[in-house]
C-alpha cells in the first residue's frame, strides 16, 4: 500500500506537469505486479506500455491480472549488459518517450549499466520520472552497535550522500537532472504488517553495507527487533488502535 501511494503521487506529479502529453512508448521499471503500469495505461496518453522486471513470477502474475492490448510485460534484469537485454527490449532502443520506476532503483545492484542501458532507451529529450527509497541506518542513535560489530559493518551513507550518488550516475550517463527533490514522509502501518514485511525490506536494503551479514544476521535481527524497532516512534491510528 505504500509503495502503490509513492507511484500514484509520482504519476500524479507527471499528469499535472504535463497533462497534455502524449507518448509513444513508456517503460515502468520494476513493474511488479503490473498495478502501477495499468494505472499508466488509463491515465497516462500512451501508445505502447512496457512493464519491465527481474522477477518472473510477478511479471506472470502481471499478465494475468493487470494487462490492456497497449501493454507488453517483459522479465528482465534491466542492470544486464545491454547484448543480454531481451530482443523486444533492445529494439526500443532510442525510442522510449518516458522511464517510469517507483521504489525500485535502490534495489539495482550493478546501477552503473542500469542507467547505460536507460540511456540507451531513451529517445532525444526523452525523460525518466523515478522515486527512490533512501536506505536508512537501523542503528542511528545506538552508536554502541557500530562499536559491537566494527569491521562489519560499513558507515551508511547521509541521505545527501546518497542523493550525491545517483546526481553523478545520472550526470555520468549524460542524463541531465531537471529537478529533485528529498520528500520525508510519516505512515501508519499496523504492527504486525511493519514486523513481518516492512521491516524485513528495509533490512534487505541495509544488509547491502555489511561486509557479510550471513555470519551476523540472526545476532542482528534480534537486536533490531528487541532493542531499535521498540524505540521507534510509534504513529497511533485512532481507528485501528494500531
Amino acid at each position: 500500500v505504500i509503495l502503490g501511494d509513492r507511484a500514484t503521487k509520482l504519476l500524479n506529479k507527471i499528469v499535472t506537469d504535463t497533462p497534455d502529453k502524449k507518448y509513444d512508448t513508456i517503460v515502468d521499471i520494476g513493474c511488479g505486479t503490473g498495478v502501477v503500469t495499468q494505472m499508466l495505461a488509463h491515465r497516462l496518453m500512451v501508445d505502447h506500455i512496457y512493464g519491465i522486471d527481474i522477477d518472473s513470477g510477478v511479471i506472470e502474475f502481471a499478465r494475468d491480472t493487470h494487462n490492456e492490448s497497449n501493454i507488453q510485460y517483459i522479465n528482465q534484469d534491466i542492470s544486464a549488459e545491454w547484448h543480454e537485454l531481451a530482443p523486444g527490449l533492445r529494439a526500443l532502443e532510442g525510442r522510449v518517450s518516458l522511464v517510469f520506476s517507483s521504489a525500485c532503483f535502490q534495489w539495482i545492484d550493478n546501477k552503473r549499466n542500469a542507467m547505460k542501458n536507460i540511456y540507451r532507451l531513451l529517445e532525444n529529450g526523452g525523460k525518466i520520472c523515478a522515486d527512490i527509497m533512501q536506505i536508512p541506518d537501523l542503528f542511528e542513535g545506538f552508536p554502541d552497535m557500530y562499536e559491537k560489530f566494527t569491521g562489519n559493518l560499513q558507515n551508511i551513507p547521509t541521505k545527501v550522500q546518497q542523493m550525491n550518488v545517483w546526481s553523478d550516475l545520472f550526470q555520468e550517463s549524460n542524463l541531465k537532472i531537471i529537478s529533485q527533490e528529498f520528500i520525508l514522509e510519516n505512515h501508519t502501518i499496523p504492527e504486525k504488517a511493519f514486523k513481518d514485511h516492512f521491516m524485513p525490506m528495509l533490512m534487505c536494503l541495509w544488509a547491502k553495507y555489511w561486509i557479510d551479514y550471513s555470519k551476523v544476521r540472526d545476532e542482528v535481527q534480534h537486536l533490531i527487533y528487541g532493542q531499535v524497532v521498540p524505540n521507534m516512534p510509534k504513529f497511533i491510528d485512532d481507528k485501528t488502535d494500531e
